[in-house]
């Protein structure tokens, strides 16, 4: 595995986050930071969000996986209204993005958190 700059992700991912409209007030906005964190840094742990991911958000926080997932699910409702339609374009997609404004679509929140890991990726990757 190799060794990441979690402050630089951090960063990174909070710039995302709030671009996409989520504010730091919401307990989800640091579950996200967190999962997309994690994921980054063990990409394994992606194929098991609830399992390994929320699990972990939940210990570090003294809550239980259900909270961390509420939260989340929370969190990305808001980014909806909120958020950044063109960073919301650029990491799900144009056609999601639409589907989305238009009440058609939501989006899962592995779906959500997968997507920004592979933004988050990217720009980390750019900067190195």
């Amino acid at each position: 595995m190799p060794h990441h700059d979690v402050s630089g992700l951090k960063n990174i991912t909070t710039n995302l986050i709030l671009q996409l409209g989520i504010p730091a007030n919401l307990k989800g906005y640091h579950y996200i930071r967190e999962a997309v964190v994690m994921s980054v840094c063990e990409p394994e742990m992606i194929d098991n969000i609830s399992g390994k991911i929320y699990a972990a958000i939940a210990q570090n926080h003294g809550v239980t996986p259900a909270c961390v997932e509420r939260a989340i699910a929370t969190a990305i409702k808001t980014s909806y209204k909120r958020g950044c339609k063109e960073t919301f374009a650029d990491i799900f997609g144009e056609e999601t993005a639409s589907e989305i404004k238009r009440g058609k679509k939501t989006i899962a929140n592995k779906e959500y958190i997968v997507g920004l890991t592979g933004a988050v990726r990217k720009e980390y990757e750019m900067e190195q």
